[in-house]
């Protein structure tokens, strides 16, 4: 078994060093490098984690560090599989032996889908503490992040997550405008404009983005096979994988929507799906860890209130949420409600959501920003044509930001840009999804 394992490890690594770094998209989401620490990539599979490696591995070859200090392992080879926690000290053999001189210098070791090795984590400390090596780590499952890596790796790792490309990215990815000015013109703003629909209709995942229309929600659909086949079905071991997909199918078709475990299972109950309460909040989790969805909770001081009442939940890519969807043109209210989070989320705020006291209407997020410590309401309306509806939007801010103590209000539209009360900002979403408000 050794000497297999010796050899195939031998081929991948041989195949690294002849094989040609890939053209890249640069992407925007930060890459954390500190010394004594690993950096770990984590996210849907798919999104974007190894080009993003790669696109570091690049830089790293621009200032002049020779390739043979850079190492690369897929740990997703199928021909790794068996690898264990003691097997990577053969790893350091081989890459020692072929580049001794080595030993003494700075190498940058990526290992990717490192979740697949067991214990993983206890080879990755114990080489930072004895050897010269920064390593980058990626991984498709929020248990990269969990108990058990926050103990084992505890002051050895800086986590970033990565998601599917942003609109900035997907116009630059497209070349719709190269870089995004400062100042935008009328005919700039019409090629933003093009581009967020075209982004509102294919979503940022970036394998799709040169797939042709017709193949596009198979693509999309197909990827979210492949997701929950590796990352809960393998993993947990579930047997009853038609309970699962409903979950799946009721949440993207919800997106949104306050939901509780409760409701869910009752959507299952009535397709004739088995299951148990239990079982349902179970799936939903392992949906969220394999990064499918994301959970946003009731703003709420008290912790156990927060926890009782239903969440809501959003897609990590629009384009899956139609592919995903009974209705593939969607909601374009809860549609543009996704956009917004993800683009909340990505930027690093804590997310809830509000319900008023008095007449129970609900403002979509309330964004928290940990290093500032400054709130902002953020609502979605597509559209205000209606009077009743800018109505119903206006009284909901005066409500929640009295009470919360929130001064910055922001209503999202699809085109529509306005000022109310003084100090209530409705602005268009290529503004918002830009950061151009």
């Amino acid at each position: 078994m050794e000497v297999r394992m010796k050899s195939i490890l031998r081929e991948l690594i041989n195949r690294f060093y002849l094989r040609e770094m890939p053209a890249l998209i640069q992407r925007t989401c930060r890459y954390p490098v500190v010394e004594g620490r690993a950096t770990i990539l984590v996210g849907i599979r798919r999104c974007g984690k190894t080009y993003r490696c790669y696109q570091y591995m690049t830089e790293l070859l621009k200032n002049g560090i020779p390739r043979d200090r850079l190492l690369y392992i897929n740990f997703e080879d199928e021909r790794l599989r068996g690898f264990s926690v003691d097997d990577f000290q053969m790893v350091l053999d081989i890459y020692y032996e072929r580049f001794p001189n080595n030993r003494n210098e700075l190498c940058y070791f990526f290992f990717d889908e490192i979740q697949n090795v067991p214990d993983w984590e206890f080879f990755v400390r114990r080489a930072i503490d004895s050897e010269k090596i920064q390593f980058s780590l990626t991984g498709s499952s929020s248990k990269m992040i969990a108990k058990n890596l926050s103990t084992s790796m505890r002051g050895r790792s800086m986590n970033v997550e990565v998601l599917p490309f942003s609109l900035e990215e997907f116009i630059r990815y497209h070349h719709y405008l190269d870089q995004i000015p400062e100042h935008i013109c009328d005919v700039e703003k019409s090629k933003i404009q093009y581009a967020l629909n075209q982004y509102f209709q294919w979503g940022g995942m970036p394998e799709i983005q040169k797939t042709d229309e017709p193949d596009r929600d198979r693509a999309l659909q197909e990827q979210y096979s492949l997701v929950v086949s590796r990352d809960v079905k393998e993993r947990y071991n579930i047997s009853n994988m038609d309970a699962v997909d409903a979950v799946a199918q009721f949440i993207f078709n919800a997106v949104g929507e306050r939901l509780s475990i409760s409701g869910i299972l009752d959507h299952l109950i009535s397709r004739g799906i088995r299951s148990d309460w239990e079982s349902v909040k179970t799936y939903v989790r392992y949906l969220c860890d394999a990064y499918l969805f994301f959970k946003v909770e009731l703003e709420d001081r008290s912790l156990t209130r927060q926890k009782k009442n239903p969440a809501k939940y959003y897609a990590v890519d629009i384009g899956l949420v139609r592919a995903m969807s009974l209705n593939p043109a969607g909601d374009h209210g809860h549609l543009l409600e996704n956009l917004v989070f993800l683009h909340l989320h990505r930027k690093g705020y804590h997310l809830t959501y509000v319900i008023t006291k008095s007449g129970g209407n609900e403002i979509d997020f309330l964004a928290y920003d940990p290093v500032t410590k400054e709130k902002q309401l953020v609502q979605i309306c597509f559209t205000m044509s209606a009077p009743a509806t800018l109505e119903r939007e206006l009284a909901s801010f005066r409500k929640a930001a009295d009470y919360l103590g929130v001064s910055k209000k922001i209503i999202v539209t699809w085109e529509e840009e306005a000022v109310f009360d003084g100090d209530i900002q409705a602005v268009p979403a290529w503004k918002f999804l830009l950061d151009r408000c």
